[in-house]
Formats: C-alpha cells, structure tokens, sequence
C-alpha cells in the first residue's frame, strides 16, 4: 500500500454506562469515502466478526482481506478502516472497555498480545488476530447481541460471561495458528535441510535441536505435513537427483551413487529399482541424452 498522510478520528460507541456494547449493522457500499486515508481509533477494545460481504480491511499500514466469517481484534489504539467490495458489509461488533481486562489479565494462562497493559500496535499490524471464525464463536457473539437487546436486568452481566468465553476461543485459535505456523516452519527447515545435506546426511538431533523441539516430535511434524518420514523423504530425494544425474551427465552409476549421497552402490540399486521400477542403467537407457 502507497504511503499517504492518514486523518484518523476517534469512535466512542460504547454506552458510558456499561463496559461493553454489541452493535450489529450493515455498512453500504460507499459508507467510508477514503478509506485509505482516513481511519478510526477508539477507546474501547473491538471483536469484529463479518456477516456478509466481501472488502478490504485497513489496520494501520496493512491490508487484509475480509469476507463472510473473517474475526479479528482490534486494539484501541489501532487505525482502522474497510474498503467495502460488495453491496454492503454486514457487521457484528463486540465492544469492550479497559476495565473489563483486569482480572482477566490475572487468570488468563496465554493472554493475547494486544491485550496485555502497556502494548501499542504495530505500524505493520503483525499482532492483529485475523481468523475465520468457528461457528461456536460466530453463534456465541449473536448470543452477545441477543442479550444486548433483551436489555435484562442481568444482561450485562451475560455478557461479561459471554466476553471472557469469546476471548478463551480466541487465546485458544492463536494457539492452534502459532502451532500451524511453527509445523509449516519445522517442514521448511527440514526440506531445506535435505536439499542442502543430502550428500551427507544430516543429524537429526542437530536439526531438531535447531527447530527447539525433540527428534521424535520434529519427526511427525514432518509426517504429518508430507504424509512421510524424514528418513523417506531424504532417500527420496536422493533418488530424483540420481535420476537428473542418470538423464543429464555422463557419469559412471557408482559414481552418481556416491554424488546423491548413497554410500552403498547395493542399496542404491536396489531402491532405485525400487522406486523407478527399472536399473539405474535402464534408467538412462530410456531417459538419458541421446
């Protein structure tokens, strides 16, 4: 996104005499003029779940897209604003004061980022939590509303208890995203890894000492992600080099053996066969240069 000057204002939506709000309404297609330029701050947290629609979500000097199901959090201090590419966004806001945190603060085990006292956002918004909201969370944050509405006498405390469940879903959805995140880093390294030591091998240990986790939970990781373990995926890859040397170069067969990494001519023709169905020779027979 281009550089440009932003105006932002500030919302106070939030009834003064209660700690959270939840508003429900549909912004048109033209609601926000320049949405680029000028953005929202507030002084209330917001949990902000999409209906219906499809748009652009600007949070500080990011961009994200949004449509039917997308959640996220916003910090009071964020810069906000949609530029909506449908007819309209349907929107659901749960808003909530400062002061509703404190003994959350105290009980939560993995309190979110953008929740704890003293944080400031980011001008990249790296700490926005962006999701597709579950359906259990979904239909928790219309519970929200319906309480809001039936204006009980208990309905604030209602949803206070609502809030504190909603906000669990979200510590935990973070959870699940840091570990899908940290798999997809674990696989890269071991891939990475093959690619650049399959000559010699790698250590396990070393390598999983690298990622911070045991050999044994790096290992399914890596199977659960490639539907192999690391040993296969190695040879594997040993294989298809052999298989380029075989095609492309003319190299004798023990030597390609030893230049992709297998030590045993034996085992090497052996799982070559193995895996191409033919002898190294017959390999390049069929598929070397003529």
């Amino acid at each position: 996104m281009k550089k440009t000057k932003l105006r932002y204002f500030t919302c106070r939506n939030v009834d003064p005499l209660s700690d959270i709000s939840v508003l429900h309404f549909k912004h048109e297609f033209n609601h926000y003029k320049h949405p680029e330029e000028e953005r929202h701050v507030r002084n209330f947290y917001k949990i902000t779940l999409i209906a219906k629609g499809n748009g652009i979500l600007f949070c500080n000097n990011r961009e994200f897209p949004i449509g039917p199901g997308t959640l996220f959090l916003a910090h009071p201090d964020d810069l906000t604003s949609y530029r909506i590419l449908s007819g309209y966004l349907e929107i659901y806001d749960v808003l909530f004061k400062e002061n509703l945190l404190r003994e959350y603060r105290t009980e939560s085990r993995e309190l979110l980022p953008v929740l704890q006292e003293g944080f400031r956002p980011d001008s990249d918004a790296s700490h926005l939590l962006l999701l597709k909201g579950k359906r259990e969370m979904t239909r928790l944050i219309r519970l929200m509303y319906g309480e809001m509405r039936s204006n009980s006498p208990e309905h604030s405390q209602i949803e206070t208890a609502y809030l504190r469940v909603l906000l669990l879903y979200l510590e935990r959805e973070r959870r699940n995203q840091n570990r899908e995140n940290n798999s997809e880093k674990f696989v890269r390294l071991v891939r990475d890894a093959i690619e650049s030591e399959y000559r010699t091998g790698f250590c396990f240990q070393t390598l999983a000492e690298k990622a911070g986790v045991s050999p044994a939970h790096l290992g399914r990781i890596f199977h659960r992600a490639s539907g192999m373990s690391i040993s296969e995926a190695l040879k594997k890859h040993r294989l298809q080099v052999a298989a380029d040397l075989l095609s492309n170069s003319g190299d004798s067969v023990s030597t390609i053996a030893f230049r992709s990494g297998f030590h045993d001519p034996s085992t090497f023709f052996r799982e070559f066969r193995k895996e191409y169905g033919m002898t190294p020779l017959a390999y390049r027979g069929n598929y070397g240069i003529k």
